[in-house]
């Protein structure tokens, strides 16, 4: 099968990430490696793939522990903008009941912009 070739070149970013000699792409040795490998001593293949497996098994932690962070993050913004809300919106109402409708109705509609 062969790929069509890409339009624009991948950011630099990513090209870098694949070209590092520590990509995943290349933690893993080629086969003939291993089996150089198993020459030595018949563990040395089965300890580099448990390597492996706990090394992915850190990444998704660590994936999962930043999700959790940015939710928290996002879940606390909102309550602190739906505070923010009900603070103007009481803060309109009392100028309002003082009879400060233009100074009420600056805070309404300045609100109303900043959204």
């Amino acid at each position: 099968m062969k790929i069509p070739p890409q339009s624009s070149p991948p950011p630099e970013s990513i090209s870098k990430k694949f070209n590092n000699e520590n990509s995943l792409l290349n933690f893993f040795p080629s086969p003939q490696l291993l089996l150089q490998y198993k020459e030595i001593d018949p563990n040395y293949a089965n300890r580099i793939l448990t390597m492996a497996e706990k090394e992915q098994e850190d990444r998704h932690k660590k994936t999962l522990y930043s999700l959790q962070a940015e939710s928290r993050v996002h879940l606390f913004s909102m309550i602190f903008g739906f505070v923010l809300f009900l603070a103007l919106i009481c803060l309109a109402g009392f100028l309002f009941y003082i009879d400060k409708d233009s100074i009420a109705f600056f805070v309404i509609i300045g609100f109303s912009v900043y959204l």
